[in-house]
C-alpha cells in the first residue's frame, strides 16, 4: 500500500502554503521547504547537519519556521496598519475609527461585562452568636 504522505512531500509549496506555516516544523516539511528528500532531512536532523536549529521536543524534532525561511531568504510580509486595523475593524489611522455597537462598554467588553467582573457576594453564614463573628449550632 503506498504511503499517502509521500505524494503530500512531493507537491510544491505555494506562497500561500509558506505564509501559513506554523512557527515550528517538523523535519519532512523543513525538508521540503529546502529541496531535499524526507530521509535526507531526518538523515541531516539527527547528525545536526540541517543548516537551521533543530529542537528535540520529546521522541520528535522540530525546526523553527522564522531561521529556515531567513535561510531562504524568504521575509514575511509585515502586517501594515490598515490590515490590523480591518482586523480590529476600526480605520487604519485609529482616530474616528467604528463606534462601538451598543451592547458593548468602552473598553471593548461585551454587555454584561462590568457585572461579569465583579465578584459574586458571599453566601450568608446563618445564624450567629450574639458576637456576630461565631456561627451558632
Amino acid at each position: 500500500m503506498p504511503r499517502t504522505d509521500s505524494a503530500e512531500h512531493d507537491r510544491r509549496l505555494t506562497l500561500a502554503d509558506i505564509e501559513d506555516l506554523p512557527v515550528m516544523l517538523d523535519v519532512p516539511t523543513a525538508g521540503r521547504l529546502l529541496g531535499i528528500s524526507r530521509a535526507t532531512a531526518y538523515r541531516l536532523a539527527a547528525t545536526d547537519d540541517l543548516p537551521v536549529p533543530v529542537v528535540p521536543v520529546g521522541r520528535s524534532l522540530r525546526v523553527p519556521a522564522a531561521p529556515l525561511l531567513a535561510l531562504l531568504g524568504v521575509t514575511p510580509a509585515p502586517a501594515t496598519d490598515a490590515v490590523t486595523a480591518a482586523e480590529r475593524g476600526t480605520e487604519a489611522s485609529g482616530t474616528g475609527g467604528a463606534a462601538a455597537p451598543a451592547d458593548t462598554a468602552p473598553d471593548g467588553r461585551g454587555a454584561g461585562a462590568d457585572q461579569d467582573a465583579r465578584p459574586a457576594p458571599l453566601p450568608d453564614p446563618g445564624p450567629t452568636s450574639g458576637d456576630g463573628q461565631t456561627p451558632t449550632r
